[in-house]
């Protein structure tokens, strides 16, 4: 099946996501066109697995050089003052017989915290996300992303400048 979530959108950056998956975006205005790949191109792709989702980004006419994605899992739950982080990593993986690259998190949604005191009072909710990836984009990208089906698929658009900087010593 085919849902579209609810995301924040810019008007040049769409997400486009199947079965259930919450994006969040931040991006540069007038950088991206909508991309909504046909029922042809994800029938490539396989179906999740028992307990899996899959989340597919659509990006297409990439209109600046050196843009990259960056996205990552995570869930909101209540944490305290210590620092807390999703186990878990993405891997890329390859299926030989259809030539096509997808990423799937390997990870149960466990979180793994520091151990200080903390008063009760520093108790609140927070979306804890494990280590994200960052690729570069291209002119029609399509990223396909599994996860476990209580995680949630999230993202940012990183603008990079031309190279290092060397800062001034005043």
């Amino acid at each position: 099946s085919s849902d579209v979530c609810s995301s924040d959108l810019t008007a040049a950056f769409f997400l486009f996501v199947l079965t259930g998956c919450s994006p969040k975006v931040n991006s540069s205005a007038m950088l991206f066109k909508e991309y909504s790949p046909d029922a042809e191109t994800l029938s490539q792709y396989p179906e999740a697995a028992e307990g899996m989702k899959r989340c597919v980004i659509g990006i297409n006419e990439v209109k600046a050089s050196q843009v990259s994605l960056e996205f990552y899992v995570g869930k909101e739950t209540e944490i305290d003052c210590n620092k807390h982080w999703l186990q878990g990593q993405f891997d890329k993986q390859f299926d030989k017989a259809s030539g096509i690259y997808f990423f799937e998190f390997n990870g149960n949604g466990d979180i793994m915290s520091t151990r200080m005191g903390c008063p009760e009072s520093s108790k609140k909710m927070a979306f804890i996300s494990g280590k994200p990836v960052r690729v570069d984009l291209k002119p029609n990208n399509l990223f396909v992303i599994y996860l476990p089906e209580d995680l949630e698929l999230r993202y940012n658009l990183w603008e990079n400048s031309t190279g290092y900087k060397t800062a001034k010593q005043i």
